[in-house]
């Protein structure tokens, strides 16, 4: 897999810190959205998207998702 994203919320601690990846795996040509942590319904998750503009539509509803949260600071951290 190649890591093409990595977004964090800027929050630390186990029940506030979330994290966003965006990977495309090779073997398949699907892109993988994988997210974590949180006080989300699903704390962990993968989903796979077959174009890249998809996944990243994932990407944006999941770090979107709180910006009525004033405690969120989403942010690319992998680059």
């Amino acid at each position: 897999m190649t890591l093409l994203g990595h977004w964090w919320n800027g929050l630390w601690g186990t029940r506030t810190r979330k994290d966003v990846w965006l990977e495309h795996h090779h073997d398949d040509g699907r892109f993988y959205v994988r997210w974590r942590g949180g006080q989300w319904r699903d704390r962990d998750g993968v989903c796979w998207r077959t174009t890249l503009s998809k996944a990243q539509a994932v990407v944006d509803a999941l770090t979107h998702a709180d910006a009525a949260d004033p405690g969120d600071n989403w942010r690319r951290v992998d680059s």
